[in-house]
């Protein structure tokens, strides 16, 4: 029995998660669902790309991993699916997965092929046929045209970083386009400034909430390594007027 990961901007206030479930229930009717998120903006990918990345490694080979955002891209909407270190991807052509894999070619990616009156079937379809071991042929040809999408980068020189905020959690916290290792390469072992708004920079990373005082500013990596602002039993978002797509400076000293 495969796991099924669903990530989606379906939400739970209509019928429509019920419907994509029911439709995969008709084929699989032992499945074992793991909701993701489905509270994504509409026509957000670049956040239902992250969410994924940041848990679909956990979950055994032979996982199905479902995304249904933006499904309504275009007047000819294509679905894909695809494999990667013995998982298995399907939702919309819309570039959502070269987020995920930067490195995602059309050779590797297959279309989506039935007669069915919506992509709920569709994607029923594929995860009926991939969840038995059917090689990936069998759910459609290859794709003639995979759409490509990148991330948002930060902007970088030797001494400075402009980064994004990609996201606000629940919490508050506001997470960068930073990861780890990108931010150690370019400090290069210098002391640094992280500035925001009209507040003081923040001069040190720190591992927990708990080394700050409550109510103290605090920068850390998170558990995906990266980089986010908070308040220590507080909303950096409100408190400190930081949402998402807004920029944030760093500085190296020499």
């Amino acid at each position: 029995m495969s796991i099924i990961t669903l990530t989606s901007d379906l939400g739970y206030q209509d019928y429509y998660l019920a419907k994509l479930k029911s439709s995969i229930l008709r084929h699989l009717p032992q499945t074992q669902f793991l909701d993701v998120n489905h509270e994504i903006m509409f026509h957000d990918i670049q956040f239902a790309a992250y969410s994924l990345m940041n848990i679909w490694r956990d979950l055994p080979k032979g996982s199905i991993h479902i995304i249904s955002v933006y499904n309504h891209y275009s007047s000819n909407n294509e679905y894909i699916a695809f494999s990667r270190e013995g998982h298995h991807f399907i939702g919309p052509n819309n570039g959502v997965f070269t987020l995920l894999f930067e490195d995602l070619n059309a050779s590797e990616t297959h279309l989506i092929k039935g007669d069915f009156d919506n992509y709920f079937g569709l994607f029923a379809h594929a995860t009926a046929l991939l969840s038995t071991g059917a090689p990936l042929q069998d759910v459609g040809p290859q794709i003639q045209n995979l759409k490509q999408k990148i991330h948002i980068l930060p902007v970088y020189t030797s001494n400075e970083i402009r980064a994004t905020i990609m996201h606000v959690d629940r919490f508050g916290n506001a997470v960068l386009n930073i990861e780890k290792g990108f931010f150690e390469k370019t400090r290069m072992d210098r002391e640094f400034e992280i500035y925001f708004k009209n507040s003081d920079p923040i001069t040190s990373i720190h591992n927990s909430f708990s080394k700050v005082q409550v109510g103290d500013v605090i920068a850390m990596f998170n558990m995906n390594n990266f980089l986010e602002i908070g308040i220590n039993m507080g909303n950096a978002s409100t408190m400190l007027d930081l949402y998402k797509d807004g920029t944030i400076q760093i500085h190296f000293k020499d």
